[in-house]
């Protein structure tokens, strides 16, 4: 739009009159084009983000409908997309959550944010403690967290715990 607005600006500046019929008669093709893109990108962002808000819906559905199986979950997220994901007492749960994540034949490489949210939701806990948020570069991932489990999300301010796994650079 502020291409297609510059352009008529420009008109105005080379020439004291515009015609504004002869500008439309051999530019509206331009506009029109211009304009087409713009309406495409708005309408695949708006596709996009009903179709996350569909997924979040069916995430929240399958948490809903399952009893949670562990009672509280610590993820601990270092700089960039290095994260420890523990139960209550301590466990390491990353190895089960890649686990339960695994799907026979399907050779797509998982991400470790999606094998995270896969194993959240699986087990459903009753709380979901995170440390270290602002070291997470995709904040898209604490949003879809936040979105799907929402009461049960806590965001850790750094505690104990998460200051000594956090400083042995994990």
């Amino acid at each position: 739009m502020n291409e297609i607005k510059e352009n008529i600006l420009n008109v105005m500046k080379e020439n004291a009159l515009i015609n504004i019929e002869g500008y439309l008669q051999f530019r509206a093709h331009e506009i029109k084009k211009k304009v087409c893109l713009i309406i495409d990108k708005i309408i695949e962002s708006l596709m996009v983000e009903r179709e996350y808000d569909e997924f979040i819906k069916l995430l929240k559905y399958f948490v809903g409908m399952q009893e949670s199986k562990i009672n509280k979950i610590h993820i601990f997220i270092e700089n960039g997309e290095k994260y420890v994901i523990k139960d209550d007492i301590g466990n390491d749960m990353s190895k089960q959550f890649k686990k339960g994540a695994f799907v026979e034949g399907v050779n797509e490489k998982i991400g470790i944010e999606e094998i995270i949210i896969s194993g959240l939701v699986t087990n459903s806990p009753k709380n979901i403690v995170i440390h270290g948020m602002d070291n997470c570069m995709n904040k898209e991932f604490i949003n879809t967290i936040e979105s799907v489990f929402e009461d049960r999300v806590i965001i850790c301010s750094g505690c104990e715990q998460c200051r000594n796994l956090l400083s042995k650079k994990i």
